[in-house]
C-alpha cells in the first residue's frame, strides 16, 4: 500500500469518527457515562490519526525530494469518464452527510475519495450550501455541477422535450386583446378610426421542490451503483413534480406558489370513440380549432401517455397495415407533428388518458437555478401529498430521520410557464383508442 493510499485510509477513518461524535451530541440530551467515554475516546483517536497523517505526509515529501528524475516519455491524458452529474451527486452526498457543514463535508469527500473537483467546490462554499445563493453561484465549478444535473433533468421532463419560447422571470409582456381593423373607403369618403386594445401577460417566479430520503449507509458508499441510485432518485422526484404541474388540467395554479398547467382552462373535448375513424375525427377537430385561431401548425406537438402512443402504433387496417405509422411508445410523429410521451400525462386505463395538442411557440418558459439542502435531524411526513402546514397544523404521523439513520435531500428548481394565448392548447380527454 502506498503512502497516498494510507493517507486516504486514515482520512476515511477520521470521517467515521467525526460522524459518530456528531451522532452522540445531536440527541438533544447530555451524554451518559458510556457515551462521554466513547466521545472522549474518539477525540483521542482523531488526534492520533492527525499526528500520523502528518508523519505520512512528511515521509511522502521526503520520498518526492529524493526521487530521481526519469526520462520523459510520451503520455496520454485520460479524461474524466464518470457519468454526467456524478460530481454533483458526490457534492450533494458529502454535504448531506455533514448536515450542511462544508468544512466537515470536505473531510467526508476526502475520505470517500471524491476527487479534487468536489473538494475544491466544498472548500470554496464555506459560506453557503446552495448553488443559487449570491456567494456561491459566482463560482465556476458549482455552476458546472448544477448545469450537469439540469442537463440530465431537462430531457426527462415534458417541458424539456418541447421547444418553448424562453423568457426571463418576473416580467410583463404586452399582448393584444383585440386588434385593429380596416375598411374599404369610397372616393372622397373619410377613413374610419380603429384602435387596438392591449393587456399584460405576467411571467412570475416559481420554484418546485422535492424531497428524496436515503439511508446514511447508502450515502457513505462511493461505488458507482450507489451514486447512480442517488442521482436517478433525485431526478425522478423533480421530474414528476414538474410534469404533473405542467400537464395536469386540474392544476389551476396558486398565486406565488406554482403556475397553472398549460392545459388548465384549455379547450377540452372527450374522444369521440375508440377506433381509427374516431382518432382521425378527433385529430381533425383539434387541427380545425388551431386553424380557426390562426395558430401556426408547424410548431405544434402532441403530448400523450406511452399507453396511448402504443395503442395508436398497434392499430391495423383490414389489410394488416398500420393505421398511424411513425408513432410509438417513445414518441415519433403522429399525423404530421412530433410526439412527446410521458407517464405523467393524466389518465388511467379505465377512464382513458388525455391527449394534448400544443403550439410550442406560444408556451412561454422562464427557468431559474437549482438549490440543494439536506438534513439528518428532521421528521418527515412520508406522503406524496403531505397535510402538515405551519399555518394550520394537522395531526399526522411523522418519521424521525435521526432515529432511522436516514438523510433527506431536498432539491429545489426554479421554473415557471404560461400560455401566450389561451387557444394555444387543445385537449382530447378520456381517450381509449384500441
Amino acid at each position: 500500500m502506498t503512502i497516498a493510499d494510507q493517507i486516504q485510509q486514515f482520512h476515511a477513518k477520521k470521517t467515521e469518527l467525526l460522524a459518530s461524535m456528531d451522532s452522540l451530541i445531536t440527541k438533544g440530551v447530555t451524554l451518559s457515562g458510556d457515551e462521554d467515554a466513547q466521545y472522549k475516546s474518539a477525540e483521542v483517536e482523531i488526534t492520533t490519526i492527525d499526528q500520523h497523517i502528518d508523519r505520512l505526509k512528511s515521509a511522502e515529501a521526503r520520498q518526492a525530494k529524493d526521487a530521481k528524475p526519469v526520462a520523459r516519455t510520451p503520455y496520454i491524458t485520460v479524461g474524466d469518464n464518470t457519468p454526467k452529474g456524478t460530481d454533483f451527486v458526490r457534492f450533494t452526498k458529502a454535504l448531506a452527510l455533514s448536515r450542511g457543514n462544508p468544512m466537515q463535508a470536505v473531510e467526508i469527500a476526502k475520505g470517500l475519495q471524491y476527487g479534487n473537483r468536489v473538494e475544491t467546490v466544498l472548500k470554496a462554499a464555506i459560506a453557503a450550501g446552495s448553488t443559487t445563493s449570491a456567494d456561491f453561484s459566482v463560482l465556476v465549478e458549482p455552476q458546472l455541477m448544477a448545469n450537469e444535473f439540469i442537463e440530465l433533468l431537462r430531457p426527462e421532463t415534458i417541458l424539456g422535450k418541447l421547444t418553448p419560447r424562453q423568457v426571463p422571470q418576473n416580467i410583463r409582456l404586452p399582448k393584444a386583446t383585440s386588434g385593429t381593423s380596416a375598411s374599404w373607403i369610397g372616393e372622397g369618403k373619410p377613413a374610419p378610426l380603429t384602435n387596438a386594445a392591449f393587456g399584460d401577460l405576467e411571467i412570475g417566479s416559481h420554484k418546485v421542490g422535492a424531497i428524496a430520503v436515503f439511508t446514511e449507509d447508502l450515502l457513505r458508499r462511493s461505488e458507482p451503483a450507489a451514486e447512480a441510485l442517488v442521482r436517478d432518485d433525485l431526478l425522478a422526484t423533480v421530474v414528476q413534480a414538474v410534469d404533473l404541474a405542467f400537464i395536469d388540467p386540474a392544476n389551476a395554479g396558486i398565486t406565488g406558489v406554482k403556475p397553472a398547467a398549460i392545459t388548465n382552462g384549455a379547450d377540452a373535448t372527450a374522444a369521440s370513440g375508440t377506433d381509427a375513424d374516431a382518432v382521425r375525427a378527433d385529430v381533425t377537430s383539434a387541427y380545425k380549432k388551431f386553424i380557426a385561431a390562426n395558430h401556426p401548425l408547424a410548431t405544434g406537438v402532441w403530448i400523450m401517455n406511452p399507453s396511448t402512443a402504443l395503442s395508436l402504433s398497434m392499430m391495423r387496417n383490414a389489410n394488416g397495415q398500420k393505421e398511424f405509422d411513425g408513432v410509438g411508445m417513445s414518441g415519433g410523429t403522429f399525423e404530421g407533428l412530433p410526439v412527446v410521451t410521458s407517464t405523467n400525462v393524466p389518465g388511467d386505463a379505465i377512464n382513458g388518458y388525455d391527449v394534448v395538442l400544443a403550439v410550442q411557440n406560444d408556451i412561454l418558459v422562464a427557468e431559474g437555478g437549482l438549490a440543494i439542502d439536506a438534513s439528518r435531524e428532521a421528521s418527515l411526513e412520508f406522503d406524496t401529498a403531505p397535510t402538515n402546514d405551519s399555518t394550520t397544523p394537522t395531526p399526522s404521523q411523522l418519521v424521525s430521520l435521526w432515529q432511522t439513520g436516514s438523510v433527506a435531500i431536498k432539491a429545489i428548481r426554479g421554473v415557471t410557464w404560461t400560455r401566450r394565448r389561451p387557444s394555444a392548447v387543445v385537449v382530447i380527454s378520456a381517450t381509449k383508442y384500441a
